[in-house]
């Protein structure tokens, strides 16, 4: 399985912020078509993702924590638990 996630939301006190993380894996799909990511990557951030495959859909959740050096600024910036659905086109 590839992996593409983009999500733009708040990150305080920057503001708006946009966070993409592009891995490529290949991560294990279970036998019961699940699966579990937990990723930490050299840019300081941290995937974690679960996610069950019905028919030609996906859904599960993700929760993405990044570290950002803004000036003299250290920033943590975390999306907190979000679900998320995709079917194939």
């Amino acid at each position: 399985m590839n992996l593409r996630l983009d999500y733009v939301g708040d990150c305080r006190p920057l503001g708006s912020s946009h966070i993409s993380v592009a891995n490529s894996g290949p991560w294990t799909i279970q036998p019961d078509r699940t699966f579990a990511i937990d990723d930490n990557d050299a840019d300081s951030s941290r995937l974690r993702l679960n996610g069950s495959f019905t028919g030609d859909a996906a859904s599960g959740t993700f929760d993405l924590h990044t570290t950002i050096e803004a000036g003299a600024r250290h920033v943590e910036c975390d999306t907190g638990t979000v679900s998320w659905n995709a079917k194939l086109q």
